[in-house]
C-alpha cells in the first residue's frame, strides 16, 4: 500500500493511492479541505466499524472516498461525480477505485505519506 499527498500549487493537491497493484491519482482544489476531511474519516473508521466518507473537490467534479471496515480489513472505494459540490447518493457515482487491504497497512501507508508531506 502506498499513499502520496503532494501540494501542487496554490490551493491544489495531488493524491495517489496504490493498493494490490491498482493505482489512482486524484486532484483536489481549495474548494474543500481535502486532507482534513480524509484524515477525519480515517480516524473515525479506526475507532468504529461501519462506513465513513471523505470528499475531494476538484474543478469541475469531485471524488468521494468510502471507507468500509470489517474487523482488521478496510475497503477503499473512490467514486467520481461530475458536479463539484453535488450531494448525490453514492450509487450515482462512477467507481474509479475499489480495493481491500489490512487496516494496519492502510494506516501505515497514509502515515508515511503524510510524514513525507
Amino acid at each position: 500500500m502506498k499513499y502520496t499527498y503532494t501540494l501542487t500549487g496554490r490551493g491544489w493537491i495531488t493524491c495517489t493511492v496504490e493498493i494490490n497493484g491498482h493505482e489512482i491519482e486524484m486532484r483536489a482544489s481549495y474548494l474543500s479541505d481535502a486532507l482534513y476531511d480524509f484524515l477525519s474519516a480515517l480516524i473515525r473508521i479506526n475507532k468504529y466499524s461501519g462506513v465513513q466518507h471523505a470528499e475531494f473537490a476538484e474543478e469541475p467534479g469531485a471524488y468521494r472516498w468510502i471507507f468500509e471496515r470489517h474487523d482488521n480489513l478496510i475497503n477503499i472505494q473512490i467514486l467520481w461525480f461530475a458536479d463539484t459540490l453535488a450531494q448525490e447518493p453514492d450509487e450515482n457515482g462512477i467507481v474509479q477505485f475499489n480495493q481491500w487491504c489490512y487496516l494496519y497497512d492502510f494506516n501505515a501507508g497514509v502515515l508515511q505519506g503524510i510524514e513525507e508531506l
